[in-house]
């Protein structure tokens, strides 16, 4: 079988190119356009509580367009930041997207926002969105928010998509089975008088005639595309978390691997608890700012997308 390389969620390409900033005017940008205004005025409570400029990506899909409108705010992101020391929260809400776009965007922040940001999560921050708070010195969540595992995403398998937390389990599970067969048929003939150079020879036999149909259907290379995506999320994850530059406050005490391999499934929801428990930095929102997420969250729930810089 021959995988097919086309990546659903995140996934592995080279790492794109840090685009040229342009110089579009930075007005904020909303699918669809009748909700720009109503989202930009809650937005701006939010940041007139905070006393801070707010950044808001709110996206279905992150990918290479958004590194491009984010681009357009460079200019104001770092004149707001040059102010003072966390001058500036972004507020994620996205399921995740292209690896290496939200790589890129994380990067991007850090440069542009200086040694310290804060991430407002007022819903969930999932997979690459995730990613990108691990830039951030703290997330503020609310109530309902949450994380996600990072689960580089890819067409192969003859599947809509396969991930490495499906896949390596399922391997997991294959091997697992494998040995108890070959654990329980050299008990049961033992039992009954076999010499146990016979039993494990048959034992083992069985094994692997319980599991040959399975591992007959199973490209190397596929298994090989998804460690591959695994091991660069979790390379991703750790340049983003501990940076070279030990004044940036980033969320270091966060183990990358944790994130990519250490959590039982792709849809895995991370609370502010669990949060807590992998060593984000986290902080809950006050009563005032819940009640401004309360009346974002619907508002965003029926935008595709809201890019766009309050205060």
């Amino acid at each position: 079988m021959e995988a097919e390389n086309k990546v659903v969620g995140i996934g592995a390409h080279p790492p794109a190119p840090v685009p040229e900033p342009t110089e579009a005017v930075e007005t904020a940008t909303c699918e669809p356009a009748e909700l720009r205004e109503p989202i930009s005025a809650v937005c701006e409570k939010i940041s007139r509580l905070r006393n801070r400029a707010l950044l808001v990506l709110a996206t279905s899909m992150i990918d290479s367009d958004l590194v491009e409108r984010l681009c357009r705010f460079r200019k104001k992101l770092q004149a707001a930041a040059s102010r003072k020391e966390g001058a500036v929260d972004v507020l994620l809400n996205s399921p995740g997207g292209e690896l290496n776009s939200c790589f890129l965007i994380a990067q991007l922040l850090g440069r542009w926002l200086g040694c310290s940001w804060e991430a407002l999560v007022p819903s969930y921050a999932s997979s690459g969105a995730t990613l990108i708070c691990l830039g951030s010195s703290s997330i503020v969540m609310s109530e309902r928010a949450q994380l996600g595992p990072l689960d580089p995403q890819q067409r192969l398998f003859d599947a809509d998509r396969s991930s490495p937390f499906e896949a390596f389990r399922g391997m997991q599970e294959l091997f697992n089975f494998a040995l108890n067969c070959f654990e329980n048929g050299v008990e049961f003939m033992v039992e009954r008088k076999v010499s146990p150079e016979k039993a494990l020879e048959a034992a083992g036999d069985l094994a692997i005639r319980m599991v040959e149909p399975i591992i007959a259907k199973i490209e190397p290379c596929d298994i090989g595309i998804l460690a591959i995506d695994s091991a660069m999320a979790i390379d991703y994850c750790a340049r983003i978390a501990r940076p070279a530059d030990p004044a940036r406050r980033t969320q270091r005490e966060v183990d990358p691997a944790a994130l990519v391999r250490g959590l039982p499934g792709h849809e895995y929801a991370i609370g502010a608890d669990a949060a807590r428990a992998l060593n984000f930095h986290v902080c809950d929102a006050t009563p005032e700012l819940e009640d401004l997420f309360d009346e974002l969250r619907p508002l965003l729930t029926s935008a595709s997308c809201y890019i766009g810089l309050a205060g």
